[in-house]
């Protein structure tokens, strides 16, 4: 096999890793901070962040006049969670809190601010909206708790909906998450830098010591030509600590 062939296909072992991860090790940390640094003035500075309220309501599949609620009832109610989202996020809830607000926007572009869940798959659900106003959110989702009960019933013939939970607002905003941007920003800036010099050192086929020929050619190395310069350097510097005291 061509000795040359071979050097092309240079790979890198773990120990070679360690050290060149080593030698470059401030670089990759200040490569890490730099990316840290700009991913949370980013963060900060140039992303509006968004706040969420929610409230929460108690889903009745039928108004019971025994007060007695089985198992079987309990079942319905969450699985008719599903459809009471679709009514929340519908035309007859939505344009009476667009109306309301004075929003400057469609059914289509409020529907998607605003999600419907069951809390851990009970009759129990909670409608959330997110908005970079704060203020709005709340209002968004008072008007919805407000309006969606009487056009649920009036939908579905039957059954109930109940507040169980009034509107609040997260203190703080949902969007974007800026310490784990940083986080992240940082460790993908210093895989990054290591990976350029991991692969500036696989692509290197210059040869750097005497070891490098006896592994590569399998030849004898016959001799070895000092570097002049550094020889000089080395010679100065033993004289100057010999007659002058320096190290």
């Amino acid at each position: 096999m061509n000795p040359m062939n071979e050097r092309n296909e240079k790979t890198i072992s773990i120990q070679e890793l360690f050290v060149l991860v080593k030698r470059y090790l401030l670089v990759i940390i200040a490569a890490g901070l730099i990316g840290g640094v700009l991913s949370y003035c980013v963060c900060s500075i140039f992303v509006d962040p968004v706040y969420e309220a929610s409230a929460k309501m108690i889903v009745n599949s039928r108004q019971e006049q025994t007060g007695t609620v089985t198992n079987d009832q309990i079942t319905s109610s969450q699985k008719l969670v599903d459809t009471y989202a679709i009514i929340v996020r519908s035309q007859p809830v939505l344009e009476p809190v667009i109306k309301n607000l004075g929003l400057e926007v469609d059914v289509e572009q409020l529907a998607r601010k605003i999600t419907v869940t069951s809390v851990n798959d009970t009759q129990v659900m909670q409608i959330a909206v997110q908005s970079t106003n704060r203020e709005l959110a709340l209002q968004i989702v008072e008007q919805i708790v407000a309006t969606c009960p009487d056009v649920i019933i009036e939908a579905m013939e039957a059954g109930s909906v109940k507040t169980i939970e009034p509107a609040r607002l997260r203190k703080e905003p949902v969007s974007p998450n800026t310490n784990l941007y940083t986080v992240i920003a940082a460790f993908l800036s210093m895989v990054l830098v290591m990976l350029v010099f991991i692969l500036r050192y696989l692509l290197d086929n210059t040869y750097k010591s005497e070891m490098d020929l006896r592994n590569d050619l399998e030849l004898p190395v016959l001799g070895v030509l000092p570097d002049y310069e550094c020889c000089v350097k080395q010679k100065a510097e033993s004289k100057e600590g010999k007659f002058y005291g320096k190290v």
